[in-house]
C-alpha cells in the first residue's frame, strides 16, 4: 500500500505505531492527514484505557463482593460495571475489527461548515464505500467530541464489510446511494457511538435506552427515501 502513504516510508511498520495497529494481512488503515490519524489514535487510546479500567474496577468490586457476600450494593455495582465493560469491549473490537480487515479504512476529519451568520450548516460525519479507490472512506467533524461519530461511522463500514447493506447508483440522480440499508444500520451507528461516549465519558452522543435509540433512528431518518423502514437487518443477495 505504499503507493498510498508518500509520507511514510515503506518501512515504517503499521504507519510506525505498532503499539496500537497490527497488519498481520497486509490490510490498510489510512489518513487524509495528520489531524485525522491522531483523532482516530486518541480514539483508539481512549478506548484501550476504558476498558482497562473498567477491568480492573470491576475485579476489586468482585473482590469485595466474595469477602461480602450479602451486600446488595456491590452486586449492584458489579451488575453496572459488567454491563459498561461488554459496551467497551464491543467498541474495542469494533476499532480492531477496522485495523484488521482486509477491507481498506481511509479517515478524513473536516471542520464544521458555517453559513454567513455563523450558523453551521453541516457536521457529524458521512461514510460510504469508493469504487475507484477500493476503499470504505470515513468522513467525520474532527473536534473534541469525535470519538462517538468515528465510531458511529466505523460501524457502517463494518457492516459493509459483513455485506449487511451494499451500494448501488441510482438511476435517477446518478449518485451512489446505500441499497438494503434499514434502520438498524443506523441504530447500530448510534449504538456504538453512544457505548464509546458511555464508557468513556466523552462528549457528543447520548446513552439512550433501547427503546429511546430506536425512536430517535424512526424520526431522524423516515424522510430518507433510500433508507428501509424496518429494523430487521437486510443482507446482500
Amino acid at each position: 500500500m505504499a503507493e498510498n502513504h508518500y509520507d511514510f516510508t515503506p518501512y515504517d511498520y503499521c504507519l510506525n505505531n505498532p503499539l496500537l495497529f497490527i497488519d498481520p494481512i497486509g490490510a490498510d488503515t489510512s489518513f487524509a492527514d495528520e489531524a485525522s490519524r491522531q483523532a482516530f489514535i486518541e480514539t483508539l487510546n481512549n478506548a484501550r484505557t476504558a476498558q482497562s479500567k473498567l477491568e480492573a474496577t470491576l475485579q476489586k468490586t468482585l473482590d469485595k463482593w466474595d469477602k461480602n457476600i450479602s451486600s446488595n450494593r456491590l452486586d449492584r455495582k458489579a451488575d453496572r460495571l459488567s454491563e459498561k465493560l461488554g459496551q467497551a469491549t464491543l467498541v474495542n473490537n469494533a476499532l480492531d475489527y477496522v485495523i484488521n480487515s482486509s477491507d481498506m479504512y481511509y479517515y478524513q476529519g473536516f471542520a464544521p461548515v458555517e453559513s454567513n451568520n455563523g450558523m453551521i450548516i453541516e457536521s457529524g460525519g458521512s461514510s460510504s464505500w469508493n469504487t475507484a479507490n477500493n476503499r470504505y472512506e470515513v468522513k467525520f467533524w474532527n473536534t473534541d467530541a469525535a470519538g462517538g461519530t468515528i465510531l458511529h461511522e466505523s460501524r457502517h463500514g463494518i457492516g459493509y464489510s459483513l455485506v449487511e447493506f451494499g451500494y448501488a447508483q441510482d438511476p435517477a440522480t446518478g449518485k451512489t446511494v446505500p441499497n438494503n440499508y434499514d434502520y438498524m444500520d443506523e441504530y447500530l451507528g448510534f449504538m456504538y457511538g453512544s457505548f464509546y461516549n458511555n464508557v468513556t465519558n466523552s462528549k457528543g452522543y447520548r446513552y439512550l435506552t433501547d427503546k429511546a435509540l430506536k425512536n430517535h433512528v424512526q424520526s431522524k431518518y423516515a424522510v430518507h427515501p433510500f433508507i428501509i423502514k424496518s429494523f430487521t437487518q437486510h443482507r446482500q443477495k
